[in-house]
């Protein structure tokens, strides 16, 4: 377990994750391997805080489906999706 805390390469006891480390710290492939995952990571947070906004709005039953679409920068097509899910749901 200790090598999943390490933070220098060279001190990790396991070969494949040595080298896995490595590659993705050090060559410039791997850094650009981490930056894409990391941006797919944040990318789909944002999109999960987004849908989680859109059924409080839907649930609140004040304002229309559009102006859901509007202020959470999902599509009417996603917010419609996600509010007849609400319905069989609930």
């Amino acid at each position: 377990m200790e090598d999943f805390f390490c933070t220098d390469p060279d001190k990790i006891n396991y070969p494949q994750l040595r080298e896995r480390f490595k590659y993705l710290k050090e060559n410039n492939k791997g850094v650009n391997e981490m930056m894409t995952i990391e941006e797919e990571v944040m990318l789909e947070g944002a999109e999960k805080s987004r849908i989680e906004i859109a059924l409080k709005l839907i649930r609140q039953n004040r304002i229309t489906y559009k102006e859901i679409a509007d202020v959470t920068g999902l599509s009417l097509e996603k917010v419609t999706e996600l509010a007849k899910n609400e319905v069989k749901a609930g």
